[in-house]
């Protein structure tokens, strides 16, 4: 389970269709005042709906602009792990980590069983100081997915300063040992709270010079079987407080963005696209050329139906607005901070329906 959420989206500029068109918050707030109250809907094949999930109001639902390509079109990016056509669908899900001792207690088993496919990438989360990889990566490439590490930074001076390089050189040789190509995604979302509050990322520059250390004592230990992806906040690529973060091409294998439909349980929040969550992401990574990666996202219930319209909406969006989207992971977990939201895709049969839909799309199903 990661350790920290995206910002919420009710202060940010609104884009219509990736472009400028924006409308005022002020409105929204009036909108979401007039809702009706309402549970959320039962729980779908595989999994009950959390017990004891609070009720919550409704907001309206804001249908997406209508998915249209890239005008002018641009060459698919190319690079490690990407596929030959279509995009790669992975998760996080749970158990994981914390209760799973074995295959079959693993969350992910059980999807991929109702699902009937495999995940191409399976979604693990560490601590700065965690043993990393561990049987949970080992599982994932004998089973023919893509291990994701999601390994959270310490802080970045003290790496940069060579405090940490006997830890990295251990992490490296485990990653090394694994034999195949995986993905690291290191101090995802450090343009967030992480380096306002906690300021363990500190500053971009900062920030960087850990990337690059971290790089280099890689290197020395020969482990290039590691693929870097770089992941912020999808909004703050709106705000401009993503891009300074941003290592440069060339020490960036893939492009990524953590984004979420924080309604209706965050107050004020609207239901927002995915379509628009992450136009400002896919327009700087496309600009950059690099394969783009959705690290994490997920959507709330909300009126009956909408999470179902949300998912096939995202569905669309992905394949044929954001072309450059070569990986899509969904974030299936309750939770992630105090409040507790349900993202998960069983909490009703409209949206596991929709989740499948995509989940079965040969677009998402490229690894032989």
């Amino acid at each position: 389970m990661r350790e920290q959420v995206p910002i919420p989206v009710n202060d940010r500029k609104r884009w219509s269709a990736g472009r400028t068109a924006r409308t005022g918050h002020g409105r929204l707030a009036l909108l979401a005042a007039v809702v009706l109250s309402t549970s959320l809907a039962a729980a779908s094949p595989g999994r009950a709906a959390a017990s004891g999930a609070a009720k919550s109001h409704t907001v309206p639902y804001w249908s997406p602009p209508a998915p249209t390509p890239p005008s002018p079109p641009t060459p698919r990016p190319t690079g490690r792990l990407v596929p030959a056509r279509g995009a790669l669908f992975g998760i996080h899900t749970l158990p994981d980590a914390a209760t799973a001792t074995k295959p079959s207690d693993m969350g992910i088993t059980s999807q991929e069983a109702q699902l009937s496919r495999r995940f191409d990438i399976d979604n693990h989360y560490y601590t700065w100081t965690q043993s990393l990889p561990t049987w949970r990566e080992k599982w994932d490439i004998q089973s023919g997915r893509i291990p994701l590490m999601s390994w959270m930074g310490g802080d970045t001076i003290e790496i940069a300063g060579g405090k940490f390089d006997g830890l990295i050189g251990q992490r490296a040789d485990a990653i090394k040992a694994l034999g195949a190509p995986v993905f690291l995604r290191w101090f995802w979302e450090m343009d967030g709270t992480r380096a306002s509050k906690s300021r363990v990322a500190h500053t971009p520059k900062d920030y960087i010079a850990a990337w690059r250390h971290l790089q280099a004592v890689f290197a020395a230990h020969g482990a290039s079987n590691a693929v870097w992806v770089w992941c912020p906040v999808s909004l703050d690529f709106y705000h401009g407080t993503a891009q300074p973060f941003y290592p440069g091409d060339d020490a960036v294998d893939w492009i990524c963005a953590d984004g979420y439909d924080w309604a209706p349980g965050k107050p004020g929040a609207r239901y927002e696209p995915f379509q628009t969550l992450f136009q400002a992401f896919y327009d700087f990574g496309a600009a950059h050329h690099k394969p783009l990666m959705v690290g994490e996202t997920g959507v709330q219930e909300n009126n009956p139906g909408d999470k179902a319209k949300w998912l096939a909406a995202a569905h669309q969006a992905v394949e044929a607005h954001f072309p450059n989207v070569e990986a899509f992971l969904y974030f299936d977990v309750v939770g992630a901070n105090a409040n507790n939201f349900d993202w998960r895709v069983t909490t009703s049969a409209g949206a596991w329906s929709a989740f499948k839909d995509m989940a079965l799309d040969p677009y998402f199903n490229p690894r032989p």
